[in-house]
């Protein structure tokens, strides 16, 4: 069963959440698997860490052309976002 888990503030970074998780290697290059986004059928899910240290530039440029994509492919009719703080 596929879970989708988010990096955030109580994992600081550890070698056994990148190492224990088969996380989507396709974010930024400097942070593959810290945000990463997966496709089921039509449906794209977004992971986001929505921390403030993660907050940065590389980050949005990725986000943005991530959801353009998903706005172009003809495919894809569903994003969701999940985020490591809960709505």
């Amino acid at each position: 069963m596929p879970i989708f888990p988010v990096a955030g503030n109580h994992e600081e970074d550890s070698a056994h959440y990148f190492r224990y998780l088969a996380l989507p290697a396709n974010g930024s290059p400097k942070h593959p698997e810290r945000w990463w986004w997966a496709a089921f059928s039509n449906v794209r899910v977004v992971g986001v860490d929505s921390n403030e240290p993660y907050r940065l530039v590389e980050h949005l440029r990725w986000l943005d052309t991530v959801l353009g994509s998903a706005c172009e492919a003809e495919h894809v009719d569903f994003v969701f976002a999940q985020l490591h703080h809960p709505a």
